[in-house]
C-alpha cells in the first residue's frame, strides 16, 4: 500500500513540475498571450493610429490601433480615436508588438 501512495505522489509532483515548467518556458502555451493595461492618454496620432501613453505601463508606451481594434466607451457605446483626449484613462487589451507597442484588440475609454 505504501508503494502505491509513493507512486501517486511522484506522478503528482511530476505533473506539477511539468505545468510550472511550461508556464516559465512557454508562457503563451497556457494563455492566449493577451496583455491588459490601464493608462492615461498623452496624445493621439490619427494618421498613424497610435495612442501615446503619459507613462509607460508594463513596458508599453504606445497603443497601436489595428484594423480589428474595437474602441468603446466604458458604458459600451462605440467610440473612435477622435473621441480620445489627452489625460483620459483607457484600458487596452492586445498583443505585444515592437518597441514598446501594444497592438490593441480592444480599447475601453473611461469617461
Amino acid at each position: 500500500m505504501k508503494n502505491g501512495k509513493i507512486k501517486y505522489l511522484i506522478a503528482f509532483l511530476a505533473t506539477v513540475f511539468v505545468l510550472v515548467a511550461l508556464r516559465v518556458v512557454m508562457p503563451n502555451f497556457l494563455s492566449n498571450g493577451d496583455e491588459k493595461i490601464i493608462a492615461n492618454v498623452s496624445s493621439v496620432s490619427f494618421s498613424a493610429k497610435i495612442i501615446r501613453l503619459k507613462h509607460s505601463v508594463g513596458g508599453f508606451s504606445v497603443v497601436v490601433i489595428i484594423p480589428a481594434t474595437k474602441i468603446v466607451f466604458s458604458g459600451g457605446e462605440t467610440a473612435t480615436l477622435k473621441d480620445l483626449i489627452s489625460g483620459e484613462r483607457i484600458q487596452a487589451v492586445g498583443r505585444p508588438g515592437d518597441r514598446g507597442a501594444l497592438l490593441a484588440e480592444k480599447v475601453v475609454v473611461f469617461r
